[in-house]
Parts: C-alpha cells; sequence; structure tokens
C-alpha cells in the first residue's frame, strides 16, 4: 500500500491509502505502484487515479518517496470545491 496525499499551501485535500495511481505529468501519464523509485514530476492540469477514484488537479508537482505520494497543488475555487464534494468514483475503464 501507498500513502496519496493531495495538499494546497493551507489545507490537506485527500489523504488516503492506495495501491495504483495515475498521475497527469507534463510529458504524459505516469503510473506510480508500490515501491517507485523517488523522484519529484511536475504535473498538468488533468486527473489524479487512484484505485476506482478520481480526482482533478491543476498544476502541480508530485514528490514521490518511500510509498509516499505527496502533490502540492496551487490553490483554487475549483479545487477545493471538488474537495469539499467528494472524488467521483471512476466508472468507464482506463
Amino acid at each position: 500500500m501507498m500513502l496519496l496525499k493531495i495538499q494546497t499551501r493551507s489545507q490537506i485535500l485527500l489523504n488516503c491509502k492506495c495501491s495504483d495511481i495515475l498521475l497527469p505529468s507534463i510529458k504524459g501519464e505516469v503510473q506510480i505502484l508500490k515501491d517507485h523509485i523517488p523522484m519529484i514530476i511536475l504535473l498538468q492540469e488533468g486527473v489524479v487515479i487512484y484505485d476506482k477514484c478520481r480526482i482533478p488537479i491543476n498544476r502541480s508537482i508530485a514528490h514521490i518517496e518511500n510509498n509516499i505520494i505527496n502533490i502540492l497543488c496551487q490553490e483554487n475555487e475549483d479545487l477545493l470545491f471538488h474537495a469539499g464534494s467528494g472524488f467521483e468514483p471512476l466508472t468507464s475503464g482506463l
């Protein structure tokens, strides 16, 4: 299991355990699995998919190390709205 944490400077939007994460990097999608090598990834606006859920994000930075994925997002009203209302379950295939 990995720990996924999505946050802005002022609040934590998501803090959960998951087994599979797909990130929208600036060079294409990146899949993160358990024991991934440490790295920092620039993310573009898009959707983070984890297990069977998804969350929209704006431009962000992801830091991956020791099965912990920290995503630091810019603050934005749409992102905070989604965080307050829960996240969409993934209904279509990848």
